[in-house]
């Protein structure tokens, strides 16, 4: 289904991707296509050299704890929430 959905990215949409080091080669696969399909990109990673900002509108960088190779989603997942709830509150006053 992953290259079904890649196909029908177009202009009018926005996608969301996120990724940390090292880098889903699916994730910046997809913001290739989102790019190149005019899409809007909002990016949340960990880096500002991080192959995913080079084709987004928007980029969060978040420097995650990391104890050994595991690394906390706990700012990630509260940025997240963030923008949710944001987007909620924003299409109700509209």
């Amino acid at each position: 289904m992953y290259e079904e959905q890649l196909s029908m990215i177009g202009a009018n949409d926005a996608i969301v991707a996120i990724s940390f080091s090292p880098y889903a080669n699916e994730t910046v696969a997809l913001s290739e296509v989102a790019s190149k399909a005019g899409a809007k990109q909002i990016v949340i990673t960990d880096s500002q050299v991080s192959p995913l900002t080079a084709f987004s509108d928007v980029s969060f960088v978040i420097k995650e704890a990391k104890v050994d190779a595991f690394r906390s989603q706990s700012a990630s997942l509260c940025l997240v929430q963030s923008l949710a709830v944001s987007m909620a509150i924003n299409s109700k006053h509209k």
